[in-house]
């Protein structure tokens, strides 16, 4: 192993490990998506032994559901404008203005 290997190693482990710790969960949802409620109580881990597309196929058939969305997706392209909006107008008065502090609040700003 080259140096530059093992100094990047750890970073590589924990990488995976968060990876894992957010796939695993989506993984189980959409498999869990396929099975009866039945089967999901006898075998809540394991693969289906018959795979039912009906659940998701009832779900998009239903007009819930695409309510829903449309909900959830208005109020984040709102909420998306308006930050970008307040974002504009913080950019500006630190590009523009000199006050006391902007040399310790600019950099602060740019890390999020």
């Amino acid at each position: 192993m080259t140096r530059r290997t093992v100094r990047t190693l750890p970073l590589h482990v924990i990488l995976v490990v968060v990876g894992a710790v957010m796939v695993v969960p989506l993984l189980y949802a959409i498999l869990s998506g396929f099975k009866s409620t039945d089967e999901l109580s006898r075998n809540p881990f394991g693969l289906p032994d018959r795979w039912l597309t009906g659940n998701y196929t009832d779900i998009l058939r239903s007009g819930d559901f695409w309510r829903l969305l449309g909900n959830s997706t208005l109020i984040a392209v709102a909420t998306t404008v308006l930050v970008v909006a307040v974002s504009a107008l913080a950019a500006f008065s630190f590009a523009r203005f000199a006050f006391r502090g902007g040399s310790c609040c600019s950099p602060c700003s740019r890390w999020g």
